[in-house]
């Protein structure tokens, strides 16, 4: 055992002679090293120049005396164990001491060198214990109330802040701001960097905004890539726009990680108290749509700039599918749409530069004839942004598109993604319009936050997509990281949602994805991209899920 250091606080000398002798003749005693000072401020200075292990403390001190000495030391070093000395009338004042933050005590002249020695080493393995606990405690409390990627407190922390602010804001007739925040663009980011690169995006961002609000407020994360700014107190308009303003500049300021180039930006609702609300549901719900109008005000800013910049879209292009099928009967069943470019219009970037208006009616004709006479494929999947559906003309783009190539209604399913899925009533309006004519709505990259299914409830859709990333993860998550996963299962059944798994692309993959036991599967593993003229072929056929080997394709039988 390495040598333990010892502070001996005693004022009368035969006491500290005393246990000097009994820790040297005592077994064990050779175990510690005794630094003996004789007054409470010299004790306090010892202690902020060296570490002990254990603090043999008397009560009864020229410079301060009682339990008050066990709070001083304690104060000054969390990590020491202390034993109190005391004489034979002092019990009662030893065990307040324990109460204070004392681990042990000792009376005068009633313990021998090994009792020393043990009460000692009990004291220390009791204050280490008990560091231990409290360590655990608060990382406990910090992961129950702080997102673990990038360190900022989450919705819990947040809700009780801002009721705090609110108790606050009332009784000294104050005013705060609730400033909701999405990142535009980040999805882009996520889809052609990775989500490697979008985490350490959002790490970045999150550094971004602590430095930019002030120490009294709080900054959370909320959601994939959603914040939320509590700016309390504040005094004027004029201070929150700086604030908010300084999070903004910065977050559009980054162009470059990792030596990639990025392009993203940042949406802003504010809401203030107690002007805009007095409750926190108030305020709330105001700065999330005030969030979403500031979002659909710069997509159709940078969509008026995007149409009049925008080349028309060279040749060389053609329609591709994505087979998906059905989990129980391993048959296929639909087709999405994708893009199958050459390297010519791959170099002129066409696959951001096809309008809805050229993509949708070239899918539909490719669809069709795939499908020839037998209609052997059950629907067509076409990927669509907030923003086409927010566009003038798209519903009526679609059942025009319908009625050309006698495509049935149910057979079209338009997808989503999660982060556009916007309270924002023209889109609620257009996507209830399309459904009523049968069209289908599947929301896609599903379950990447926390507030997934908050936000999908009150969606009007038929489906969802689960983002490959909780697929990919599955294996690694825990008991609870798993049971997330089956809860947004469970949550899509309880809405007679139908649930499709993407990106089985291994065959870790596809037993994780059989597990959850969704209807649809989609992935490399399932089928590669194919073109119209090998649908046929590949439908004819259907997979036996159970003997999947190691690469796809293989089996079709």
């Amino acid at each position: 055992m390495s040598i333990q250091p010892i502070l001996l606080v005693e004022d009368f000398a035969p006491d500290a002679r005393l246990i000097v002798e009994m820790l040297r003749d005592a077994e064990g005693g050779a175990d510690f090293e005794i630094t003996h000072v004789s007054t409470i401020a010299a004790a306090e200075a010892a202690m902020k120049g060296q570490s002990f292990a254990c603090v043999l403390l008397d009560l009864g001190l020229p410079d301060s005396t009682g339990v008050d000495n066990v709070e001083r030391l304690a104060g000054a070093r969390k990590d020491v164990a202390i034993v109190v000395m005391t004489g034979l009338d002092d019990q009662r004042a030893a065990l307040e001491a324990l109460q204070r933050g004392a681990q042990e005590y000792l009376v005068k002249g009633r313990c021998e060198g090994e009792q020393l020695v043990r009460v000692m080493r009990h004291a220390i393995e009791r204050n280490r214990l008990v560091a231990e606990l409290n360590a655990l405690r608060q990382r406990d409390y910090f992961h129950a109330t702080h997102d673990m990627l990038t360190g900022l407190p989450n919705r819990q922390l947040l809700d009780d802040r801002v009721t705090q602010a609110i108790s606050y804001s009332e009784r000294h007739r104050a005013q705060f701001a609730l400033c909701y925040l999405d990142l535009d663009g980040f999805k882009a980011v996520n889809d052609t960097h990775g989500h490697a690169i979008g985490d350490d995006l959002l790490k970045r961002i999150s550094d971004l905004i602590r430095k930019s609000v002030r120490e009294g407020d709080t900054a959370a994360r909320v959601g994939g890539d959603e914040f939320v700014l509590l700016l309390s107190p504040v005094r004027s308009d004029q201070e929150i726009q700086q604030i908010v303003g300084r999070v903004v500049d910065g977050v559009e300021r980054i162009s470059q990680l990792d030596g990639r180039q990025i392009d993203v930006g940042a949406s802003v609702g504010i809401a203030r108290y107690p002007n805009d609300g007095k409750t926190y549901e108030e305020l709330s719900n105001l700065a999330d749509r005030n969030m979403y109008s500031t979002k659909r005000r710069r997509k159709a800013e940078r969509g008026s700039a995007a149409a009049q910049s925008r080349p028309v879209a060279p040749e060389g292009w053609a329609i591709c599918f994505q087979p998906w099928l059905e989990a129980n009967s391993g048959t296929f069943w639909g087709l999405e749409a994708g893009l199958d470019i050459d390297q010519a219009a791959t170099d002129a970037g066409l696959s951001h530069q096809v309008p809805m208006e050229e993509l949708l009616p070239k899918a539909a004709r490719a669809y069709a004839a795939a499908n020839g006479g037998d209609g052997i494929a059950q629907r067509l999947a076409v990927n669509v942004s907030g923003q086409d559906l927010l566009t003038p003309g798209f519903t009526q783009l679609v059942l025009r598109c319908l009625r050309e190539h006698q495509l049935p209604a149910e057979h079209l399913q338009l997808e989503i993604p999660e982060d556009e899925c916007t309270p924002d009533a023209d889109l609620l309006v257009n996507l209830s319009l399309l459904r009523s004519h049968g069209v289908r709505v599947v929301v896609d990259h599903f379950g990447r936050d926390e507030a997934s299914m908050a936000r999908v409830s009150r969606f009007p859709v038929d489906g969802l997509k689960l983002d490959a990333t909780l697929l990919h993860g599955l294996r690694e998550r825990t008991p609870t990281g798993r049971a997330m996963v089956e809860s947004i299962v469970r949550f899509a059944e309880a809405l007679e949602l139908e649930v499709t798994v993407d990106g089985v692309d291994s065959p870790a993959d596809l037993a994780a994805a059989r597990a959850l036991k969704c209807r649809f599967l989609q992935g490399a593993l399932i089928s590669e991209s194919v073109s119209s003229e090998q649908v046929a072929e590949l439908f004819a056929k259907s997979l036996d899920l159970g003997r999947m080997p190691s690469s796809s394709a293989a089996g079709l039988h």
